[in-house]
């Protein structure tokens, strides 16, 4: 055998033989016990972490309330969620809060006004009758109305004189209310709001927000057998109205010294309506209009003032004369000895003046000619 082919099979016998039968599984590589977690956690829920100045940030939106305990279950934790009352915030806005329909009103104000009084009861009333209570000057309703009130001094004086307050009759017990809640004087107060009243204080200056405002307060009246007749009752309104919407109504040819007051208000009602709704519109804009135009004339006269340095022709006119006498004896000497110079001009007439002022012209000057 030749060396070449010695060397051949050397190589040939090195190599390794292909053969069609699988070879033994390769181990796959151990993990390092150091790079895995002892308890891997699955991937597809992965968790947010929340750091506590996140939830001190934050802790003001979350409702202590819906957070479910840990150790109870999830039923449990959802009825006592469900059952819990409404919290009513700890600062009132208001002097009053009208805590919806069926629910007797809390009332957080040592004073009230007469309007706020009126509105308090108006819904401790329909609480009343919510709760099937006919009778409202009974022990059980004046309870329960004295129970609306949480400010000290209020709480104080129906603890003093609840027993008192039990005892008086219906005009009485208001009148004690009154006195309390809205001041000594308060039926004074009340008929100034209604003899002194002005159409345009009211909402949007309606009629019929003044006329329902206005028998609120006569209610107060009413209560303590105080009102006010209709007759002056319909004498105040009249006094009361706008003077654009008093025009209209006579323009319209309506009669506003009738007697009868229903008719008498709805007829206004409907004539107010009509008003604001077409003939006050066309008034706004008018006054808009000659408000814009006194600005303009203000400001073409302060522009007028600013571009011309000298002092107004009118101020020239006045005070021409005293001038030619305060100083006649020395302006004499000078047109002698300057006549050359300041030729004497002859005296202006009335019509001269006139054309002069009119163009704004010099009196000494008179740079254009006279009219002929």
């Amino acid at each position: 055998m030749t060396r070449s082919r010695q060397k051949k099979n050397e190589t040939s016998s090195q190599d390794p033989v292909p053969s069609n039968t699988p070879s033994s599984p390769i181990p796959e590589p151990t993990p390092i016990p150091s790079m895995t977690p002892a308890t891997p956690k699955p991937s597809a829920a992965p968790s947010v972490a929340v750091s506590p100045a996140q939830t001190r940030a934050y802790s003001h939106l979350l409702d202590p309330d819906k957070i479910p305990d840990p150790d109870s279950d999830s039923d449990s934790s959802s009825v006592s969620s469900n059952s819990s009352p409404v919290r009513m915030s700890s600062k009132p806005t208001g002097s009053w809060t009208n805590n919806g329909p069926g629910k007797a009103p809390t009332v957080h104000a040592r004073f009230l006004r007469p309007q706020e009084y009126g509105n308090v009861k108006t819904s401790f009333l329909r609480y009343l009758h919510k709760a099937k209570i006919s009778n409202a000057n009974s022990e059980e309703a004046r309870d329960f109305f004295m129970a609306c009130f949480q400010n000290e001094q209020t709480m104080n004086y129906f603890h003093a004189t609840r027993d008192s307050l039990i005892k008086l009759d219906g005009p009485a017990f208001e009148n004690a209310m009154l006195e309390h809640l809205v001041g000594t004087t308060w039926m004074k107060t009340v008929r100034s709001l209604i003899l002194d009243a002005k159409q345009d204080s009211f909402d949007d200056g309606a009629f019929s927000v003044m006329y329902k405002s206005l028998v609120s307060y006569n209610n107060l009246l009413k209560s303590v057998g105080k009102q006010i007749d209709d007759s002056l009752f319909q004498a105040s309104m009249h006094s009361a109205l706008n003077s654009d919407f008093e025009v209209f109504l006579e323009s319209d040819g309506v009669d506003l010294t009738t007697k009868d007051l229903t008719a008498w208000v709805t007829l206004l009602k409907e004539k107010d309506a009509h008003f604001r709704k077409y003939r006050r519109p066309e008034l706004t804009r008018l006054a808009r209009l000659e408000e814009l135009e006194k600005k303009r004339i203000g400001d073409s006269n302060n522009r007028r003032n600013n571009n011309t340095p000298s002092a107004p022709l009118s101020n020239i006119s006045n005070t021409a004369s005293s001038f030619r006498s305060n100083s006649y004896s020395s302006s004499s000497n000078n047109n002698t000895n300057n006549s050359h110079r300041f030729p004497r001009l002859s005296e202006l007439d009335p019509k001269q003046r006139e054309f002069y002022n009119l163009l704004e012209m010099c009196f000494k000057c008179r740079p254009f000619p006279s009219p002929r």
